[in-house]
């Protein structure tokens, strides 16, 4: 079977922004609720490479959104 592996490249500010969002939840909650937002993004990311795709369409701006949390969407 063929793999689909994409490659995800980060731009500085979507590492920037994920950083803060961590951070922000260690500052408001606890390392193990990081913990658990951390593996969340790893997994929608795992899905992603594997050629999946994740979230609604905006045709409008070209993009794909897909709901991380209920405060966190990723955007690619």
């Amino acid at each position: 079977m063929a793999s689909n592996n994409i490659n995800l490249l980060w731009t500085p500010d979507a590492n920037s922004s994920l950083e803060e969002e961590i951070d922000f939840i260690l500052r408001k909650w606890n390392f193990v609720e990081a913990e658990k937002f951390s593996v969340l993004v790893e997994k929608h990311l795992n899905l992603l490479q594997s050629g999946s795709f994740l979230g609604i369409y905006i045709s409008d701006i070209d993009i794909y959104k897909c709901v991380i949390s209920k405060q966190t969407s990723l955007i690619y």
